[in-house]
């Protein structure tokens, strides 16, 4: 049976840390509320804040300003996000992926490490985007959900957002997790709380994420093979959607 979203808001309340990011799994989670109400985008030329995508025709986006009717085109290109719970091995794969996957920009989610992470998030589409205007994509590696980024104001910067889960056996997330920080949480508590996090994104990968979320299993496999997987995963989309 998989966990709700009021079964995994308690997951990880105690971590004092993570509590202050909704981008490791909890600000919307703790406060009840998923998503806040929508900025527009920054115009540089009026300075409010009015410019919102009116159109998407394939890959071309028109973007326009509410307040003083400036109309740009900018290229608009699916954003691909690796995540899951502590200890399955996302930091290890960065510098492998990134090595490897040379026609995409690849980041580490904490490069950009802030008190605001909506402020982080919009800075990793607009990242993305000023790839996009010479056909690269973006790959960001890191804890996120979709519900840290439904309403933010830069989100039309990105087209279609996919997923990919990182995920290892709870014995092996216990001793990984056994040698690293735990934010001023007790090991156990982190680890049962990383361990239930972990089931609830293996439970509702088929339904809190469009397009559906493959997983990748860790357990057995060197950094090199996880790195081999994502990089394939991330290319097959790129010639599907070509």
């Amino acid at each position: 049976m998989g966990l709700g979203w009021a079964s995994i808001r308690g997951v990880l309340v105690t971590m004092p840390v993570i509590g202050l990011q909704r981008g490791v799994i909890l600000r919307t989670m703790t406060t009840g509320h998923p998503a806040h109400s929508r900025q527009d985008m920054f115009c540089d030329r009026c300075g409010a804040y009015a410019i919102r995508r009116v159109a998407l025709d394939g890959e071309q986006g028109t973007f326009a300003c509410g307040a003083c009717g400036r109309c740009d085109t900018r290229r608009v290109l699916p954003l691909h996000i690796v995540t899951g719970a502590s200890g399955a091995g996302k930091t290890t794969i960065i510098t492998i992926v990134q090595r490897t996957l040379v026609e995409c920009g690849v980041f580490d989610k904490d490069a950009l490490w802030a008190t605001d992470w909506d402020m982080v998030y919009n800075n990793f589409f607009r990242i993305a985007s000023s790839l996009a205007q010479g056909g690269r994509r973006a790959v960001v590696i890191g804890t996120i959900l979709p519900e840290f980024l439904t309403g933010l104001s830069d989100r039309d910067l990105v087209g279609t957002i996919h997923y990919a889960n990182l995920h290892c056996d709870d014995a092996s997330r216990e001793r990984r997790l056994l040698t690293r920080r735990t934010w001023d949480v007790p090991a156990r508590a982190f680890i049962e709380k990383h361990q239930a996090f972990a089931a609830w994104l293996l439970a509702e990968a088929s339904t809190a994420f469009d397009p559906p979320m493959p997983t990748f299993d860790t357990t057995q496999s060197t950094p090199d093979e996880v790195a081999a997987q994502v990089v394939r995963w991330v290319r097959s989309t790129i010639h599907v959607n070509a």
